[in-house]
């Protein structure tokens, strides 16, 4: 599951850093590599957090509501609180797997 997070993070990264540039020629900011790493970085430790958003409407629209009776309530809330630190970490780099 963290394998396919990963390559839709890096796929929305991928699409998203030519309208950031833009977004940075247009206010007169110049471009650099260290700019380029912090935005890298934002976007990785948040876009999984809008994934499970994004996952937790369309169950929420698309799933009936006796199937969503089922799901207990603290596991999603413990889904994002895990997602949220891990957004945290990839961050402020507090732990480092290698």
């Amino acid at each position: 599951m963290i394998k396919y997070i990963n390559k839709l993070t890096d796929l929305f990264i991928k699409l998203s850093l030519p309208n950031v540039k833009a977004k940075y020629k247009r206010r007169g900011i110049k471009w650099t590599k260290k700019i380029e790493q912090k935005q890298i970085l934002r976007f990785k430790s948040t876009l999984p957090v809008m994934f499970w958003y994004g996952l937790m409407w369309l169950c929420a629209v698309t799933l009936p509501e006796n199937v969503l009776r089922v799901i207990p309530s603290e596991l999603p809330v413990g889904i994002f609180f895990l997602l949220a630190i891990w957004g945290f970490n990839n961050y402020f780099g507090w732990i480092r797997i290698k």
